[in-house]
């Protein structure tokens, strides 16, 4: 029942239901383990965690509820919290891959990079093949503006999981930062190829172009992600940054007057296609107004 209610995404129902269960049978482990399931979804995580504190204190060798409440702890940003509970996991239960990647996110969120690697390292070690854990590495690194040592591990996890488009896409712009350009380029086109209507891949190959000083390129890249995209406003804000290169200030000025009104808070694209327009005193007018 409870496996049909979070396909059906009933959550509501599902803690009706288990809430009446517990009434009449307060000691069913599963209910109560449901029933923090239904907090998830509901969006309660204070509510989920202390039913599974009751699931646990029915009975504590459940080593899945405990996986379940250190994320919750994290969903909460409550750190420290989930080491203290994966601590108390590790006296009970050998650690898995699983439980090294819920360590590492830990630490990597308490700003203890390198202690996160270790651990993530710890998860590779137990199993080579998982893309988050490189993924997570190159994160630590980017975060300590190491691109160079980002862009391996970023490389490591889009060659896992070919079909996440994220993993593409962090991998592209390590690239790209890295210089590696061509790579660069096949990247952000199996993104495009994995989600066309996305549009950080079409911003990704439109700058490389532009850097390289094809600013037509990188118009048609833009244009082709409009048509494209469901969300094209970034698209929009992009293309104004390569028209006012390419020297057609006023119809840019005019966009960005349009712009501003239509999608305010959108104009960091572009000042991340080209952040020396942003030198232009009309166009720090429109920012600032």
């Amino acid at each position: 029942i409870n496996y049909c209610m979070e396909i059906t995404e009933e959550y509501e129902r599902s803690r009706k239901f288990h809430e009446e269960l517990i009434n009449e049978h307060p000691y069913t482990v599963f209910a109560w383990y449901n029933l923090s399931c239904a907090f998830k979804g509901l969006n309660k995580i204070d509510e989920a965690i202390d039913a599974l504190e009751y699931a646990l204190a029915i009975d504590d060798t459940l080593d899945f509820a405990y996986q379940d409440i250190i994320e919750l702890y994290i969903i909460n940003k409550n750190y420290k919290k989930a080491l203290e509970v994966i601590k108390d996991f590790e006296g009970r239960f050998d650690a898995d891959e699983e439980i090294f990647l819920l360590k590492g996110q830990c630490h990597e969120s308490l700003l203890e990079y390198k202690l996160s690697r270790y651990y993530y390292k710890r998860a590779l070690h137990s199993n080579p093949n998982i893309p988050e854990a490189y993924f997570r590495i190159g994160e630590t690194y980017k975060a300590e503006d190491n691109w160079e040592q980002a862009y391996k591990f970023f490389i490591k996890a889009a060659e896992l999981d070919k079909q996440d488009y994220d993993y593409q896409i962090v991998a592209a712009e390590a690239a790209q930062i890295t210089k590696e350009v061509e790579k660069a380029i096949e990247i952000t086109e199996s993104a495009i190829d994995l989600s066309v209507s996305r549009f950080e891949a079409y911003i990704l190959m439109s700058q490389i172009f532009l850097h390289a000083g094809d600013a037509e390129t990188a118009l048609e890249i833009i244009d082709k992600g409009i048509q494209f995209c469901k969300s094209n406003d970034e698209l929009k804000f992009a293309r104004i940054a390569i028209i006012y290169y390419m020297g057609q200030k006023q119809e840019a000025l005019i966009q960005l007057m349009l712009m501003m009104s239509e999608a305010p808070g959108k104009e960091i694209f572009m000042l991340y296609m080209y952040p020396e327009i942003e030198n232009d005193e009309d166009i720090s007018m429109i920012l600032g107004s």
